[in-house]
This record gives C-alpha cells, structure tokens and sequence, in this order.
C-alpha cells in the first residue's frame, strides 16, 4: 500500500504550522511542509500533462501527488525565484497552482476559498443575501460618498479593505472632505458602523460548531493584550447561519466574526478560511485541533455531507 501523506501549505516558523505538524505526526500522519516563498529556490515541483504525474521533492523526502489525502493551508506566498522577471514569477506561480487544482485531495481550505475571503467587500454583501445582518457600511475611495456615509452613522470605525487588525474610531479630524481626499487618493478604505457590545468568534469545523466570547475593551481584540476568550453556547440560528456562510464560500472550515450587541443581535463581520486558533484554544478548552484533525483525516472533501 502507498504512504499517504498530509501536506501542510505555510512557513515552518509559523506556530499553527508547527502546531499542526506535530498533531497530524502524534496520530501516525505522514507530513510535508512547504513553504510556497521558498519556491523554486528551496525544493522541486514536476507535473507529466501526458500521464497526470505530479511530485513533490523536498531534501530527502518525494511525495507523488497521488499520495498527497489532505491539505491543512495555513499560507501561501508569492515564490520568490532568484530573478525578479516577471516572467519567471508568473511561471512558478502556474506551477504551485498546478497542485493546487488537484481534485482528489481534500482541501482544508481549497484555493479558491481563500480567493474568495481576499474579496471582503463583496463577502459582506453576500452574507447578507444569505441571511445574517451586517453593520452599516461603506467601501471605496469616493470621499463626497464617504461624508455622505458618515453624515449618518454617529459612531464609525475604519479599517483596511483587506481586513487586519488594524481597526479604529473614526474621529472628528477624519471627518473633514480634505483629510478624507488626501487619504482616499493613497487606498480605498471600509468605514462601518460601531455596534456597541462584544466580539463572539464561532468556529464552523465539518459539522461541528464552537464559540467563543471575546472580551475587550478595545475596538479591535486582536491588538489588545489583555483580551480574554470565555466558550459560549452557539444559537441554534446562528449556528444555522454559519454553515450556510461556510458552504457558500466553498470552506471546510471556518472562524466566523461577529459583534453581539447590547440585545443579543448578531452583526456578520467576516468568515476566515484560515483563522489561528491556538491562544483561544488553550484559553477555552474548544476542541478545535481535534476538531481539524478529524476532517484532515476524512477522505475527500466532496465526499463529506453537511
């Protein structure tokens, strides 16, 4: 029989890489590591188009692509080959997505879930459609349509199109049309809506659902230090939601952001298809690597039933 293998897409000083890694080889996996940056200086990719053979050669290890059952994507970065020809950085990212079009293995996430989530503002119009509630909000450059916009909302945040955590209130200053021009003509922006109350992140892994109360007295948890995670229950709606929210945009597994507010609403912010997980993990007792481990170890991903 073929040793199969888990491949795990990220560089080896990231900690969920490594956390990951030793997981997947506690429970007897076979486990490679690549780091798409280090791509084609640091290991090898073949593809045969006549007969469908790919491989991987890293140092001493060769893994066929047919022995590749999973994948767990925690990053990929652009390769960096020793010349800067376009030419030739267009080359070997047409190689890695060669791999990464390969429909036996099962992908936690695939390729184009993580296309999809670099499209922020279109995810929020389509969370929407399906059925969550989202802050009021406005995405652009336009700073006449963004005035209009905060003419409207008393309390707004600003953030980046591409999301991060880099969250903060808009003040008075950055209301003026002749800051908002000057910073509009550098990048678009996402100007939203302050829901006042707290941050829930649920975890949508195959079937199983966790959450997790997030609080802080920052606008943004992730750049406060002092931030503390308790587990919650999920409401049955919610939960409802956020595998629809899952599904639509083609995940395995997710975190899904929200804001709760004073009344117990639930305010739809974004759906990461490569969220970290392991500081929440330790501070709530949530059986997220359990959770990964048993959908990395599943088959195929179209085989799974949700």
């Amino acid at each position: 029989m073929a040793i199969s293998y888990s491949l795990i897409l990220g560089p080896s000083d990231d900690m969920h890489v490594a956390h990951m890694r030793n997981a997947l080889l506690h429970h007897s996996r076979k486990v490679i590591c690549i780091d798409t940056a280090k791509y084609p200086n640091k290991w090898e990719l073949s593809w045969h188009p006549s007969i469908g053979y790919g491989a991987i050669q890293q140092d001493d290890v060769f893994v066929e692509f047919d022995q590749i059952r999973s994948v767990y994507w925690r990053s990929v970065s652009a390769p960096a080959p020793q010349c800067a020809n376009p030419i030739i950085s267009s080359d070997c990212a047409s190689m890695l997505r060669t791999l990464f079009c390969m429909p036996h293995i099962h992908w936690v996430n695939s390729r184009e879930a993580i296309d999809l989530h670099k499209v922020k503002p279109m995810q929020l119009h389509q969370a929407k459609s399906l059925g969550a509630t989202i802050p009021r909000s406005y995405i652009g450059n336009d700073a006449v349509q963004a005035i209009g916009f905060l003419e409207h909302v008393e309390h707004a945040i600003f953030k980046p199109v591409h999301g991060g955590a880099q969250t903060q209130t808009v003040n008075h200053n950055q209301r003026q049309i002749e800051h908002l021009r000057a910073s509009m003509a550098l990048c678009p922006v996402t100007l939203q809506e302050y829901i006042e109350g707290t941050n829930i992140r649920t975890f949508v892994i195959g079937k199983r659902i966790f959450s997790a109360e997030i609080c802080s007295n920052e606008v943004d948890f992730r750049s406060d230090q002092q931030a503390c995670a308790v587990a919650i229950s999920t409401p049955p709606k919610v939960a409802q939601l956020a595998q629809r929210i899952m599904r639509y945009f083609k995940m395995q597994w997710t975190a899904i952001d929200w804001r709760r507010d004073l009344d117990g609403h639930y305010y739809f912010l974004e759906a990461n298809p490569s969220p970290m997980f392991i500081d929440l993990e330790m501070n709530t007792g949530l059986p997220i690597t359990e959770s990964l481990l048993e959908l990395l170890m599943q088959p195929n991903s179209n085989n799974l039933s949700m």
